[in-house]
C-alpha cells in the first residue's frame, strides 16, 4: 500500500485532536488538574483506533522499543506473584499499561507520517509562561508558600525546569531567529524566578547533566554567539542558584546541615526533609532483601514498610515510612526486584537513549534531526536524576516522559525517511 493511500484513510480532523494535545501538553500537564494523564489516555484512545488504518512500515529500532515496553510492563507483571494486597497491585500496575498504550499510539502516529515536534518547540514557549505565571500568581496573590499549580512542588519544578531546559535547546539551534530568542530570553527570566519560588532541589540540579549533554555535543561546532548565550545563561544560573545569597542556595545549606545532624544522631533528627528520605530509602532497601529477584509484590510497599516497623527492623518507627521511598530505583528493586529495576533501564533507558544516540551520529549534519535527538535525550537524563527523589512512574510524571518520547522518536524517524527519499 502507498503512502498516500495510508493518508487517504486518515482524515485529516482525525488528527487535529493529537496536534492541538501535544502543543498544549507544557501548559496543562501540571497546572491543569488530569491534563497529563487525561491527555495521554485521550491520545491513546485515538491511537487504539487508528493504528488500525494503513501498513505498518516501522523501523527495527522503532520495533525494538516498542517490544521493549512491552517486555518491560511483562516484567513488573511478574512480581504480582508475590503481591499479598491483589487489590492494591492491581490499581498500582495500571500506571504500567500507559506503556503498552504507548505501542498503538505509536503505530498510529507513523502511519499518520504527522510531524509533531515543531508544535511541540512552540507549545514549550506556552508551557513555560503559562506555568511561570501560575507560580507567580500563586506565592503573590494566594499567598502559597511554595507554588505548585495542581501538583506537588516537586512535579511542578520539575517539569517547568525540564520543559526550559528543552526551550534552551531551541534557542541555540534556531539561534538566528531573533525574535524566538527574545521571547526564549524573556520566559526563560519568568522561569528562573518562578524556580526560586518553588525551591525544587531535583529541578536545580538537572542543569548540569544539561550542560554536560550540550558541550559534549556542540564541542568545536560553536560559534561566538552561542558562546556568548551559554555564558550568559551560566552567570545568571551563577547568580539565581548559587550565590550564598539565593534562596536556592540556603536551601540546599540546610540539607546538607540536615544530613550532618542524621549522622550525628539518627533518630532525633529524623522529621528534616533530607533525612526522612535517607530512612525512607533504608526502609526500602530492607523491604528489597525479602525478595530481592521479583520484589515483595506490586502495591505492596505500605504493608511490607508497616511489617518491617512491627519486626523492629528500622531504626524509627513512623507512619511517614508507609509512603514510598521518594525514589524511583528504591522503589523498583522493593515491590519488583532486580528483575524490575533490569527491565525499567534496559527497556525504558537504553533502547531510547540508543535511538537518539544512533539518529545523533548518523544524521549529525541535519540540525533538526541533532535537536530532537537531543531533546530526547535530555528528557532520558532529567528523569533519570529526576528518579532519585522521585517515584514517577507511579504519578501523572509518566504521561509526560512517554508523550515527549512518542513526538522526538517518530519525528526523527519521519524526517530520516524523508532525507532516504531524497
Amino acid at each position: 500500500m502507498s503512502e498516500s493511500s495510508v493518508l487517504q484513510k486518515i482524515p485529516a480532523w482525525y488528527l487535529l485532536p493529537v496536534c492541538v494535545i501535544v502543543f498544549v501538553l507544557p501548559s496543562i500537564a501540571v497546572t491543569v488538574h488530569s491534563g497529563a494523564s487525561a491527555s495521554y489516555y485521550f491520545l491513546s484512545l485515538i491511537g487504539l483506533i487508528g493504528a488500525w488504518f494503513g501498513k505498518n512500515t516501522l523501523s527495527q529500532n522503532e520495533k525494538n522499543l516498542l517490544i521493549g515496553f512491552a517486555v518491560f510492563v511483562f516484567c513488573i507483571g511478574l512480581s504480582l506473584i508475590n503481591a499479598q494486597d491483589f487489590s492494591e497491585s492491581v490499581g498500582s500496575f495500571e500506571k504500567y499499561v500507559r506503556y503498552l498504550l504507548f505501542i498503538p499510539l505509536y503505530i498510529f502516529i507513523r502511519k499518520s507520517n504527522i510531524h509533531l515536534a515543531p508544535l511541540l518547540t512552540w507549545g514549550l514557549i506556552l508551557g513555560c509562561f503559562i506555568m511561570a505565571l501560575v507560580a507567580i500568581y500563586q506565592f503573590h496573590v494566594l499567598g502559597i508558600e511554595r507554588p505548585h499549580g495542581v501538583r506537588h512542588p516537586t512535579r511542578f519544578g520539575f517539569v517547568l525546569m525540564m520543559i526550559c531546559l528543552l526551550l534552551w535547546l531551541q534557542m541555540i539551534t534556531y539561534r538566528h531567529n531573533r525574535k524566538f530568542v527574545a521571547a526564549g530570553v524573556f520566559v526563560t527570566c519568568l522561569v528562573f524566578y518562578a524556580i526560586v519560588l518553588n525551591h525544587t532541589r531535583a529541578a536545580m540540579l538537572m542543569i548540569f547533566p544539561f550542560f554536560a549533554l550540550l558541550l559534549f555535543y556542540y564541542r568545536g561546532k560553536l560559534d561566538k554567539k552561542s558562546i556568548f548565550i551559554i555564558l550568559g545563561v551560566l552567570i545568571l544560573v551563577g547568580l539565581i542558584f548559587v550565590h550564598p545569597s539565593s534562596p536556592v542556595a540556603q536551601h540546599f545549606h540546610k540539607g546538607f546541615a540536615e544530613i550532618k545532624l542524621l549522622i550525628e544522631d539518627p533518630v532525633a533528627n529524623f522529621h528534616d526533609s533530607w533525612a526522612v528520605r535517607v530512612h525512607m530509602v533504608f526502609v526500602g532497601m530492607l523491604i528489597f532483601l525479602q525478595s530481592p529477584i521479583l520484589g515483595t509484590g506490586l502495591g505492596d510497599y505500605a504493608l511490607d514498610a508497616q511489617q518491617m516497623m512491627d519486626a523492629g527492623k528500622t531504626m524509627v518507627v513512623d507512619p511517614i515510612l508507609l509512603s514510598t521511598p521518594h525514589n524511583v530505583y528504591v522503589n523498583l528493586l522493593a515491590e519488583t526486584g532486580m528483575v524490575g529495576l533490569a527491565a525499567l533501564l534496559v527497556c525504558v533507558c537504553v533502547i531510547p537513549s540508543y535511538i537518539y544516540f544512533k539518529f545523533l551520529s548518523e544524521y549529525k549534519h541535519s540540525s533538526e534531526i541533532s535537536l530532537y535527538c537531543l531533546s530526547g535525550l535530555t528528557v532520558m537524563a532529567c528523569y533519570l536524576l529526576f528518579g532519585l527523589t522521585n517515584t514517577w512512574l507511579t504519578n501523572n510524571t509518566i504521561s509526560i516522559f512517554l508523550i515527549f518520547n512518542l513526538v522526538y522518536i517518530s519525528s526523527i524517524h519521519l524526517l530520516a525517511e524523508k532525507r532516504v527519499c531524497k
